[in-house]
């Protein structure tokens, strides 16, 4: 197994279409240094569930190759929590959560990672979550979302 780069070193992110199996498994050797299986906009709603049931076998294959795992999940609003739920069984290095707006959007999505990684026996802390600001709002609560 190649060990992958730390978080602070990539350089090169790859998001990659959630459901898209082939392309998914092919990404692994496309020299970026991290992959994102994106389950919001690239992966089409009735998809999703199809999508989700790739990552337990997907992350550990990308690992494989030293690529960081990461994936985008949905917002907590619409499918956020069952996109987490399917995915934390591949363990991701990173979960990216989208159109963050306040602190409360991280302190939920850090507590149910902490849930899963306790049933999954995965280390405490081990996932990332990267909070992606995309609106106004997110900017004018940065610096406690942050």
């Amino acid at each position: 197994m190649t060990r992958r780069r730390p978080t602070t070193l990539c350089r090169s992110w790859l998001f990659a279409p959630g459901a898209e199996a082939t392309l998914l498994h092919e990404a692994a050797t496309c020299g970026a240094d991290v992959i994102i299986q994106e389950l919001e906009d690239f992966t089409p709603r009735d998809r999703r569930a199809e999508a989700r049931a790739l990552a337990p076998g997907l992350y550990p294959h990308w690992r494989s190759h030293g690529v960081v795992t990461a994936v985008r999940i949905n917002p907590y609003a619409d499918e956020g929590q069952v996109d987490l739920a399917a995915v934390m069984a591949g363990a991701p290095d990173i979960v990216a959560l989208p159109k963050v707006t306040t602190p409360d959007h991280i302190s939920a999505l850090d507590a149910d990672i902490s849930a899963h990684e306790t049933a999954l026996g995965l280390p405490q802390g081990s996932t990332e979550i990267l909070p992606n600001i995309e609106s106004a709002a997110g900017l004018i609560a940065l610096r406690d979302i942050a």
